[in-house]
């Protein structure tokens, strides 16, 4: 889907016409407090909008919803509205750790920080994984970019084998791409049925200086098709939550776990959990262990009435892990296992 289609299909969602429907999560910037900032005429564009605000600057998750509104609301409205409406709008509140952060950064010298994350190695006939950083500058923000910045790699297979280790420095305005799937045989690539490996990364900047855009992120380029999400660290809890639609003539669905810890992680899986319990649907029970430096795929699986019974229906599923150290994805597939979707909880 383009931009341009993302932006129809958000015109068309009425979410994002309520004033309190809050739109950039990082500041608690509400669609009101964006009326408000509109109603005075200025001439500086987007650009000089998301300088005021603050808004889309730190994840830049909200910047095509933020984009909607400049297109789509008037710069100047009926003031005496606005007034009521700046009047009854609360400032936007930081939240106490960014407090915290705000006053350190203010007392502390600048220095590099080194960063980590975590993701899953998909492995199978047909599929090829690979790893793409980038050094540019934020959208919106000028030439800003970081220092260069040196990435060290880890591959490990499912049962917490190393299978090798990369390491290369990305400097400002570069970017790099690195085959994962390469650091397995070809044995290993060629079976039907999938599997999945682990991919631990750190990443150092040479300097103190801005963030860019160096968060690492993995694509799985299948035979239909190709994904992508960016890395992240590893949990803090030891349970999850996730709702899925249950559509087994079209997708088949996984969840990855990958622990890159040194103890062995233990899990539970228990679906489906329905809202309505007349369907008199009792829940079933998926037991997994991970070991040190491994990772595991759990397809999930309803059989006979149960699973005709739910078919188009969303069913919930339930995680209990034994530690926090882990990483969980979950991966939508054709029922060739020729396109993916994957995204991190």
């Amino acid at each position: 889907m383009t931009d341009m289609e993302n932006l129809e299909n958000r015109a068309a969602n009425s979410t994002l016409t309520g004033d309190d429907e809050i739109i950039c999560g990082c500041l608690d910037l509400t669609v009101g407090q964006i009326k408000v900032e509109l109603s005075t005429d200025t001439s500086d564009g987007f650009d000089g909008f998301l300088a005021r605000t603050g808004a889309g600057k730190s994840c830049t998750a909200c910047l095509l919803d933020l984009e909607y509104l400049y297109t789509s609301l008037p710069r100047v409205g009926d003031m005496s509205k606005v007034k009521k409406l700046a009047g009854n709008q609360a400032a936007p509140k930081l939240s106490l750790k960014r407090r915290i952060y705000k006053i350190l950064d203010g007392l502390s010298p600048m220095v590099p920080y080194p960063l980590e994350g975590v993701a899953p190695i998909l492995i199978g006939a047909d599929i090829e994984q690979r790893l793409t950083v980038a050094n540019h500058s934020l959208l919106f923000e000028g030439e800003v970019a970081s220092p260069d910045t040196i990435y060290s790699v880890a591959v490990y297979d499912g049962e917490g084998k190393f299978k090798g280790r990369l390491k290369n420095k990305v400097e400002q305005g570069k970017s790099w791409r690195a085959n994962l799937s390469d650091m397995f045989t070809q044995e290993e690539r060629a079976n039907e049925s999938l599997a999945v490996g682990l991919m631990k990364i750190k990443w150092r900047f040479g300097a103190s200086g801005k963030r860019g855009t160096t968060r690492p992120q993995i694509e799985i380029n299948a035979r239909s098709g190709s994904c992508a999400v960016h890395t992240q660290r590893t949990s803090s809890a030891l349970e999850k939550w996730v709702t899925l639609i249950w559509q087994p003539a079209d997708q088949r669905l996984f969840l990855t776990i990958v622990n890159p810890s040194s103890s062995r992680l233990e899990g539970q899986l228990r679906y489906p959990i329905l809202n309505d319990d007349s369907a008199g649907i009792t829940p079933q029970s998926q037991q997994f262990s991970v070991p040190a430096n491994g990772a595991t795929l759990q397809e999930i699986i309803l059989t006979g009435d149960t699973a005709d019974q739910l078919i188009n229906q969303p069913i919930g599923i339930h995680a209990a892990m034994s530690h926090p150290n882990y990483k969980m994805h979950v991966l939508c597939a054709a029922a060739d296992l020729g396109r993916f979707s994957i995204d991190h909880l």
